[in-house]
């Protein structure tokens, strides 16, 4: 398994642990994520979620390109498209902290995907990225999702600029929570799980419906056109050439 998990503290901690460091997210990557997830709103002994790349390794450097070349290639887009939506889905409906404890990089799918998380903390050494147009990708996604999270003219910002981002121009988008430290990444991360966890369950679930009604929203918004455009993309067009 490419994401490992284990239970402390009724936190349940997924470290991704793709053989790359920089955690490219794979099929591989985003299938396990699903099945780790799956059953965290029925596990009663578990009452938070920590996401993490490991410290010192990337939480997320975006999708696996040469993998999207042989999907296009084959007729299998869609595959991941699904899957990817599905992994939307799921974090849309459950209904316990999820947090996560970021490193190196964050770029692409994972740095989307953690804009549903309730809290995000990131190290000084980690950098941002979006680089969905550049690459022929529509950003109607991260329009949706961002704006959801913090304004519009912040997503603007993050698709008009190319380069990387530190964490704390990340910070001072409200787009992450909390910056520290990398040799108190996963601390830091499973002393917040915990303190989420620790809030009276369906109260927490109750507010967390709220927020992600206006996420699922978003994304119905988006997940149409973002196929679409993919389709017919300059992305797209280079799988299917190569």
């Amino acid at each position: 398994m490419v994401v490992q998990t284990q239970v402390q503290d009724h936190v349940m901690v997924l470290t991704i642990t793709h053989k790359r460091r920089t955690n490219p997210w794979d099929m591989s990557v985003i299938q396990s994520l699903v099945q780790a997830l799956a059953e965290v709103n029925a596990a009663q002994d578990i009452n938070a979620v920590l996401i993490t790349g490991g410290a010192r390794r990337g939480f997320s450097v975006g999708g696996d390109l040469d993998e999207l070349q042989r999907l296009a290639q084959s007729n299998q887009l869609q595959d991941w498209v699904d899957l990817k939506n599905q992994l939307f889905n799921l974090l849309f409906s459950i209904n316990k902290p999820i947090v996560a404890a970021m490193d190196r990089y964050c770029i692409g799918l994972g740095f989307v995907v953690s804009l549903l998380f309730d809290w995000r903390i990131a190290t000084d050494k980690t950098v941002f990225s979006l680089p969905e147009i550049p690459n022929g990708v529509e950003g109607s996604i991260v329009v949706e999702f961002v704006s959801a999270v913090t304004q519009l003219n912040t997503a603007r910002r993050l698709l008009y600029r190319t380069e990387p981002l530190q964490a704390a121009e990340i910070h001072q988008m409200n787009l992450i929570d909390e910056v520290v430290p990398a040799d108190q990444l996963l601390e830091s991360g499973l002393a917040m799980a915990k303190t989420l966890g620790a809030y009276p369950a369906e109260t927490f679930a109750s507010t967390k419906e709220t927020i992600n009604k206006r996420l699922r929203l978003a994304h119905q918004r988006a997940q149409e056109k973002d196929f679409a455009f993919i389709t017919e993309s300059r992305l797209f067009n280079t799988f299917t050439e190569a």
